[in-house]
């Protein structure tokens, strides 16, 4: 199955990568949300790394004996999504690395930095006591409302407390990293899901 295939290969990176400070890099998208049981199938690995790491952590998968680099890493951007990145395939798995990933919404950019996101990130265990960082289930909701991702927005509430007002209580949380106008107008998004 290629879940599995998955989650072997992050296994890997997560050796690979020993030598980055787990707080550098995390990871994020689809992964995050199938690692937390959420019924979807992962197709890559995204990892959300430092800007100061991002080219090492690249470095280092290409360096690992079934890698092929798909993508340099370079700045990119579209109508919504701004950020500096490149793919490795580890395994037949896409690795996508980013870092100074901007999200644009409502005419301004929410920045997602993987150093100011660290009380926003959960662990999860690959055995023992080895472990990665994942977006939490609330961060993995604000970053598809800001994409509008209808589908994955819908996966991450069936995981989410049905309470209202406990979901709006983590998202205020984030104020540390997102603007309040931004959030008031997620809240508000928010309310056509619940």
């Amino acid at each position: 199955m290629r879940s599995e295939k998955i989650i072997k290969t992050l296994k890997e990176i997560y050796a690979i990568l020993s030598s980055i400070p787990l707080e550098k890099w995390t990871i994020f998208g689809s992964l995050s949300l199938y690692l937390r049981g959420i019924e979807l199938s992962p197709h890559d690995i995204d990892i959300l790394a430092s800007r100061q790491f991002a080219d090492k952590i690249f470095s280092l998968l290409t360096l690992s004996h079934n890698s092929k680099i798909i993508e340099k890493m370079k700045y990119s951007s579209d109508d919504l999504v701004r950020k500096y990145h490149g793919v490795v395939r580890v395994n037949d798995v896409d690795v996508e690395i980013c870092a100074d990933l901007r999200i644009l919404y409502m005419n301004r950019e929410v920045a997602l930095y993987v150093e100011n996101l660290s009380p926003f990130l959960d662990k999860f265990y690959l055995n023992d006591n080895k472990y990665v960082y994942m977006f939490s289930p609330c961060l993995s909701l604000v970053f598809y409302l800001l994409l509008k991702n209808d589908d994955k927005v819908k996966l991450i509430l069936r995981v989410l407390p049905k309470d209202r007002k406990k979901i709006y209580g983590k998202i205020d949380k984030l104020e540390k990293i997102i603007d309040k106008k931004i959030l008031n107008n997620i809240k508000l998004q928010l309310n056509v899901y619940l």
